[in-house]
């Protein structure tokens, strides 16, 4: 602190002045441009989160609509004709009306696959037999009543099940699909199954179209804490953390989540045609807040050409505060030449002036003094004169003799 006092007590009064103007003004525009960043940030910052959980939301509808469109679409083929005969061929075991069955159900699934393109393959398994389109090729290896999604479906409440992306396992295309698994309505007969198998890349068309491309993760997650299709090669998240991470953001709609050292904005809603899965999009921070730094950027640059203004308007504001002054200092100046003649003069009407009017005021005394001196200078030298004169004439009574 006393080198920094120090250091300002070096400083000329123009210096001194030219840096309390910079200081003044280099503050209010830093003031005023950290002020409206952060104002700018968080409105744009709020917009694009709430952009983010709009589209995500308009998704999830969409998707809620194509999985509606495939329910009602299944549950018309359960209400058919065929179906119903089916149905209570099965409850009979009447298993010499299968083939009649099976050719009777090709109609209803022919229809239902004509409504929903999505749809690759469609199963019935029943205590007669299983029903599927004639143009599939059914994987013998695999059977349906002891699988793995026909015990998750016993294990829960409900007439209805949708099983997360896997390998269709029950046809020999292997393809990878979303499937909803459907109980038959009948008081005597529970073992009366459909399975609408749905393309993964159908369901991923529906999430990714929408959401564009400047979102770089996206994923349905299930209850059981699985992904609702394939995520890709390398995931975000590691399905074997998913369960908990899904349940810690399960009550925000928006949450941050830290990966590798970047922040990324986490958005999600609920299905509502499939209850327990869950819709996320998960977008870097960066990309999303982009025009963020750009505004950070263009506030850096505001404030540096600023402080640059302020720089020459300090300077040129000290040139014309210090333009009396200047004039008081070159009068001095002139009178330490001995020039008493010159005179402070300005259009002024500040301090300083008045300063100059007194030291012109003080010129004048000191001329009015040095010619009173003058005079009586003179004056003595004139008596000296005639003293010395007086001294040099003879005297009277010398010259009359």
């Amino acid at each position: 602190m006393e080198t920094v006092r120090m250091l300002l007590y070096k400083l000329s009064f123009r210096s001194r002045m030219t840096i309390s103007f910079i200081l003044v003004i280099a503050s209010a525009i830093l003031v005023t441009s950290v002020m409206s960043y952060v104002i700018a940030t968080r409105e744009l910052e709020g917009n694009a989160t709430s952009q983010s959980q709009e589209t995500l939301s308009k998704t999830a509808q969409l998707l809620d609509e194509q999985l509606k469109g495939l329910l009602v679409s299944s549950l018309t083929l359960m209400i058919s004709a065929p179906f119903t005969e089916m149905v209570n061929h099965a409850t009979r075991s009447q298993t010499d009306a299968y083939y009649a069955d099976l050719s009777a159900l090709q109609t209803p699934f022919t229809q239902l696959k004509m409504t929903n393109p999505a749809v690759q393959s469609i199963l019935i398994s029943t205590p007669i037999g299983e029903f599927f389109p004639t143009s599939y090729y059914r994987n013998p290896a695999f059977s349906f009543a002891s699988s793995p999604m026909r015990q998750a479906f016993d294990a829960r409440p409900g007439i209805s099940m949708w099983a997360a992306g896997h390998e269709d396992e029950l046809f020999t295309g292997r393809d990878r699909v979303v499937s909803l698994v459907l109980k038959a309505f009948s008081q005597t007969n529970s073992d009366i199954y459909l399975v609408i198998n749905v393309s993964e890349s159908a369901i991923k068309r529906v999430v990714t179209s929408n959401l564009g491309s400047d979102s770089k993760h996206y994923f349905l997650v299930t209850d059981e804490g699985r992904y609702g299709f394939d995520p890709g090669a390398e995931p975000l998240i590691p399905e074997t953390n998913l369960r908990d991470w899904a349940l810690a953001s399960k009550d925000k709609s928006t949450a941050i989540y830290k990966h590798e050292g970047s922040e990324y904005l986490v958005n999600r809603a609920a299905l509502k045609v499939a209850e327990h899965w869950t819709l996320y999009s998960v977008q870097s921070k960066d990309k999303l807040f982009r025009q963020v730094e750009r505004i950070k950027w263009l506030t850096i640059v505001i404030i540096g050409s600023g402080i640059a203004v302020a720089i020459l308007i300090s300077h040129a504001l000290s040139a014309l505060l210090l333009r009396p002054l200047r004039a008081l200092q070159r009068t001095i100046k002139q009178v330490g030449l001995s020039n008493l003649d010159v005179r402070y003069s300005s259009g002024y009407r500040d301090e300083v002036s008045q300063v100059g009017y007194k030291f012109n005021a003080m010129l004048d005394q000191i001329g009015i003094l040095i010619s009173e001196l003058g005079a009586r200078e003179k004056e003595k030298r004139i008596a000296e004169a005639k003293a010395l004169q007086a001294q040099i004439d003879p005297p009277l009574f010398y010259t009359t003799r």
